[in-house]
């Protein structure tokens, strides 16, 4: 009795949803009200790259922007968008601390250590005086910068924080400069409990509205891209 006893609790272990997922799939439910919910027209792409193109030459028109990328790792994403934004007027600014997540990132099927994607604190080697890093925690760095911070262009803030804390703080910090124009573009928006989440927390908390202009949406990135314009 008592070893059949052992044996189903193991076997309900394996069953049973933690805390984490049970969030996960709440929020996951919230998500699909969310797209479904959304009724203005927008296109839809196959990766994030294709709707970054789409961002500078059809909504931008190539125009002067001021770029804020939260989250920069090995600039990918920063890299391409001084590629296809040549404007010598605009400016770009990536915030990190180069040393990896500054906490787990729990997502349904698994978790990303602390310190994952470190750069060892070194930014990447980008050739171009458009550019500057802000190094350090969103924290610690974010609150100064923008007391002195004019936009001299369309504003594209950038989110690849990964972390509902790090999203959430950053969305908040900007709301003041987060004009409407403004164009703001998430990297992990389903990742549900963190981007997502933290996007519901901050238009609701600020009362703040925003139309989609542009996703993804294939195989390997269901809507993870989304890219809105503040009201």
């Amino acid at each position: 009795m008592i070893k059949l006893r052992t044996k189903f609790k193991q076997i309900l272990s394996k069953l049973v949803l933690d805390n984490t997922q049970i969030r996960y799939l709440i929020y996951l439910a919230r998500f699909e009200k969310w797209r479904k919910s959304r009724t203005e027209s927008f296109p839809l792409f196959d990766d994030r790259y294709k709707l970054y193109e789409y961002l500078n030459e059809k909504v931008i028109g190539h125009e002067p922007i001021s770029y804020l990328e939260f989250g920069v790792s090995k600039g990918e994403s920063l890299i391409y968008w001084t590629d296809i934004n040549k404007n010598p007027q605009s400016k770009f600014w990536g915030f990190d601390s180069f040393m990896g997540l500054p906490e787990k990132w729990e997502v349904f099927t698994t978790t990303v250590n602390e310190s994952s994607f470190t750069m060892n604190g070194k930014p990447p080697d980008i050739d171009d005086r458009r550019v500057a890093f802000v190094e350090g925690l969103f924290q610690e760095t974010l609150p100064d910068f923008l007391k002195s911070f004019e936009s001299s262009g369309r504003l594209v803030v950038h989110n690849d924080a990964d972390l509902y804390s790090s999203t959430l703080f950053t969305l908040c910090q900007c709301n003041e400069i987060l004009k409407p124009g403004t164009i703001v573009i998430f990297d992990e928006f389903t990742s549900v409990v963190h981007e997502f989440r933290a996007w519901e927390d901050y238009c609701t908390s600020f009362m703040r509205n925003y139309t989609v202009i542009g996703a993804t949406k294939s195989p390997y990135s269901y809507f993870s891209q989304v890219a809105v314009e503040m009201k």
